[in-house]
C-alpha cells in the first residue's frame, strides 16, 4: 500500500511520498493525488498513469484507493480529519501490453485498438447463432462465444 499526504503530517503539505532507498528496500517518487475529490471516501477501479519512462509508462490499473483519516477531539467536540489517500492495486501496466503482477509475473496483452469493433462482432456472432442458427444459450458453441464476449467487455473494463 502507498499513501500519500495533504497535510504537515510527512513534511511540506505538497503531497510526499517514499523515495530513496532505506534498509536495503527500493522506492521510487510516484505523483498520486494526496485528496480525492468530491465526498467520495473509497474508489475502486482507479487507474493512473504513475510513472512515464522511455522503455514504457507504468500504469496502475483495478487501483483501490481511499481517504486516510484520523479523528479527535477538538472544543469538546469529535471531529474526524483527512490527512491523505492511500493506494494498493493488484496489477499494473508497463507500456500499453506488459501486465505485470507482485512477485515479478508479468503477460503480454492484446492490444486494445478495435476492441469496441470486436465486442460488436462477437454479439453479431452470437446473435446469428441464436436467431439463424437456432441455437439456444446451452449450447456449447453459444456458452463459448458468450464466454470470450465477457472476457472483451472485461478486457475494456
Amino acid at each position: 500500500v502507498l499513501f500519500s499526504t495533504n497535510s504537515d503530517e510527512k513534511g511540506n503539505g505538497e503531497g510526499e511520498e517514499s523515495t530513496g532507498e532505506e534498509e536495503g528496500e527500493k522506492y521510487i517518487r510516484l505523483e498520486l493525488p494526496p485528496v480525492m475529490k468530491g465526498s467520495k471516501k473509497f474508489e475502486r477501479g482507479y487507474k493512473k498513469k504513475m510513472w512515464r519512462r522511455e522503455s514504457g509508462d507504468i500504469t496502475i490499473i483495478d487501483a483501490y484507493r481511499w481517504t486516510l483519516e484520523k479523528s479527535k477531539i477538538v472544543e469538546g467536540k469529535f471531529v474526524t480529519e483527512s490527512f491523505g489517500v492511500a493506494y494498493a492495486w493488484p496489477e499494473w501496466l508497463i507500456g500499453d501490453t506488459l501486465l505485470c503482477s507482485p512477485g515479478g509475473v508479468q503477460k503480454e496483452v492484446e492490444d486494445l485498438g478495435d476492441i469496441d469493433e470486436r465486442i460488436e462482432k462477437q454479439g453479431q456472432f452470437i446473435r446469428d447463432l441464436k436467431e439463424n442458427k437456432g441455437m439456444t444459450n446451452k449450447d456449447p458453441l453459444v456458452v463459448e462465444a458468450v464466454a470470450e464476449l465477457l472476457r472483451l467487455k472485461d478486457t475494456k473494463g
